[in-house]
């Protein structure tokens, strides 16, 4: 069973500027060059490039790299070339040692999808710089990536510098700001980039017009706030300089224009210090200065001007808050400005403070362009805490038009099924939001079961055995509308046959519940014994049959002694005297029953036919004898031919005595007589005696 597992709490909170979370931690440069800065602090890595000036390298929300770029190419997160990622220019035009060669952004609302601007150079021939598009998607080459066909090379614009950088806007949008001096004016153009896509027409930002055309070579760089933009100049017989501006991110317009440095030498690398109050710039002659721009006017700032060191490439603030140069061209290690919002020398400029990977890499002019995401206006922080019952999955679900997905495992999806314990943390973005969103997902391990018997005689109590595990209440429903609450164990009797479903209701300490069911038969076992007559003859054949409804099994007879075969299911014998039979036996279930019958043997009467009363001791008394089983006489009387009663027996006493003959008191005539007598059976069944009787004298 799956569940699926949304949100309905939410807390938020206003958030600050954001330029990137981890995407900027991996960086590629120069000669096999890298930083990885994932732990904290800068570990020098060896990767596969060789590029003099600029490069563009992006990782994910994690700090895991994605891929980076020179402009021409594009090497996946393996090192290796992306299958579509080369000829990201037109045919003709290199970007070899183009400034600001290359230049990522991500794909407003399309999780995975990036924007990869291509800027050619100014040297050589063709010489006018032109910018081309290609959109890469992570979700091809099974996640690692490559160019769209047919979104590839595409142009954007020409008559160009060497200079790009882009910035987060106040709208969910970016801004991407080209430097183009032409027609005798300073232009900086502004492509908005929102989720619609990268505006056509440019915010164009017309400044002061020039006589001589500035260098094309240099870099733009934009402050942490997004309201300053430096802009370095420096090549042979073109107006050298460092240009400060004022920039609206809100409306794209650059303004304000301040000329801090001009002429003297050929400016190349700049960077602002993360408090944006401080600007630091490198010359091709191989000097680091640093600027206070926090000043009120262009005198106070360019007053404000301090020699450092040795600083020849571009500078690049790491996320560690340092800002990282190479003293010279082609160097293995880096100079390092530790606290770069300090004046002057205390922001401890350390020359040569961090080696690369080995020799083999070394750094040159450039390093990787500034990653910047659009600015979240809002960060949501929403938590779900859930336990899940009965279920071998869950389905963890986000926002479905969340971009930029980032799971704490590396997982890029919105939406997944998970299987196991544990927290699951996920950030990303919708619209001008940022969120970060947290799952924890506990499965418990319980089971509800119990064993029973299958059949149960009736009337025998059923023994229950609970095999559930974790459980600590539990509910019975015997099925007979009886319920037990909280025994583990029950016992229970029912009191009708039938078919009967137990169900067992369990629950964990964490509120889950759950329930096991099992059928039972109870069964009713009636056994019989019955016999063709319950009054027989003394010495007559009896003959005992046991029945039943089912198949069954005779265990034993009683009495034992009387029976030899006791596993037989008829018996057949003599009578000797009356008594009760008993059978056991046991049903094809197991239910035992005991069946009985009392057998009356009936005794045997003897009246005699004649009698001579003449006082010699020997058949002087009419009287009833009987053997076997005793009788008891209610009446015994004798009579004459006309039916006049001359004796009679009232009681047993008289009964055994018998009649002796006389009449009155006088010798009876000799002669036939006739009799009646009733007698009762010990089994309680009376009888009627007639007959005749001689009196022989």
């Amino acid at each position: 069973m799956k569940h699926i597992l949304s949100f309905v709490l939410l807390l938020f909170f206003t958030g600050g500027h954001v330029i990137a979370q981890k995407e900027g931690n991996i960086w590629v440069f120069g000669v096999n060059a890298g930083l990885d800065f994932n732990s904290g602090s800068p570990i020098a890595i060896k990767t596969n490039l060789n590029q003099a000036e600029g490069i563009a390298s992006v990782s994910d929300a994690a700090g895991r790299l994605l891929f980076y770029s020179n402009g021409m190419r594009i090497w996946n997160r393996d090192y290796v070339p992306m299958p579509n990622g080369s000829d990201l220019v037109q045919a003709g035009y290199l970007t070899a040692s183009t400034t600001q060669a290359a230049l990522i952004a991500p794909i407003i609302d399309s999780a995975g999808k990036y924007y990869l601007f291509s800027l050619t150079q100014a040297t050589g021939s063709p010489s006018l710089p032109k910018l081309y598009l290609s959109v890469v998607d992570m979700n091809l080459d099974q996640g690692r990536g490559d160019v769209i066909a047919g979104r590839k090379a595409m142009l954007v614009d020409s008559i160009l510098s060497e200079k790009m950088t882009v910035v987060a806007g106040d709208h969910c949008n970016l801004w991407l700001l080209l430097y183009a001096p032409d027609a005798n004016v300073y232009r900086i153009k502004a492509y908005e980039i929102t989720a619609a896509g990268i505006s056509n027409t440019p915010v164009i930002s017309t400044l002061d017009p020039y006589t001589i055309r500035p260098g094309d070579i240099g870099v733009m760089k934009v402050s942490r706030d997004r309201r300053r933009i430096v802009v370095t100049r420096g090549e042979t017989n073109k107006a050298n300089g460092v240009e400060l501006y004022d920039f609206d991110p809100a409306t794209g317009q650059v303004s304000n224009r301040m000329e801090i440095a001009a002429g003297n030498e050929a400016y190349y690398g700049a960077c602002f210090a993360p408090g944006n109050n401080k600007l630091y710039i490198t010359t091709e002659n191989g000097n680091l200065y640093q600027y206070d721009v926090s000043l009120s006017g262009i005198q106070q700032i360019q007053a404000s001007v301090v020699y450092l060191g040795n600083g020849k490439s571009d500078i690049k603030a790491g996320p560690d808050g340092k800002l990282y140069l190479a003293g010279d061209y082609g160097t293995d290690v880096l100079s390092v400005i530790h606290f770069p919002d300090n004046a002057g020398i205390a922001c401890q400029f350390q020359p040569n403070a961090l080696s690369l990977y080995n020799r083999s890499t070394r750094a040159n002019f450039g390093f990787p362009n500034e990653i910047h995401m659009p600015l979240p206006l809002d960060t949501v922080v929403r938590s779900a805490d859930t336990v899940i019952c009965t279920a071998d999955s869950i389905l963890l679900q986000i926002d479905s038009d969340a971009w930029a997905v980032m799971w704490n495992d590396g997982y890029y999806g919105s939406s997944r099924v998970v299987r196991d314990s544990g927290l699951y943390t996920v950030q990303y973005r919708t619209g001008c939001t940022w969120h970060i969103d947290s799952f924890r997902v506990r499965f418990p391990i319980y089971q509800v079961s119990f064993a029973a018997d299958t059949a149960l005689c009736l009337g025998v109590p059923l023994q229950i055995e609970n095999t559930s595990t974790h459980i600590t209440t539990w509910s019975w429903d015997f099925g007979d509308q009886a319920t037990l609450r909280d025994i583990p164990d029950p016992e229970h009797t029912y009191r009708e046959q039938g078919v009967y479903t137990i169900t067992l209701t369990g629950e964990t300490a964490e509120g889950c519940t759950d329930t096991a069911t099992s059928k039972i038969r109870v069964v009713y076992f009636d056994l019989s014994l019955t016999t063709d007559s319950l009054h027989v003859n003394k010495g007559g054949e009896i003959i005992l049959r046991t029945e039943a409804d089912e198949p069954y099994t005779v265990t034993g007879w009683y009495p034992e002694w009387f029976f030899s075969d006791q596993q037989a299911v008829s018996q057949t014998f003599t009578a000797d005297s009356s008594r009760s039979y008993q059978v056991t036996a046991v049903s094809r279930d197991g239910c035992l029953d005991t069946a009985s019958v009392r057998i009356i043997v009936r005794p045997r009467v003897y009246l005699p036919s004649a009698f001579t009363p003449d006082g010699n001791g020997r058949n002087d008394h009419f009287r009833l004898i009987s053997s076997g089983a005793p009788v008891r006489v209610h009446t015994f009387m004798v009579y004459d031919r006309w039916g006049q009663l001359l004796w009679a027996a009232h009681n047993m006493a008289e009964s055994a005595v018998g009649w002796d003959g006389m009449y009155h008191g006088e010798p009876a005539p000799v002669g036939v007589y006739f009799y009646a007598t009733e007698i009762e059976t010990e089994s309680g069944d009376r009888m009627m005696l007639k007959g005749d009787i001689t009196l022989i004298r």
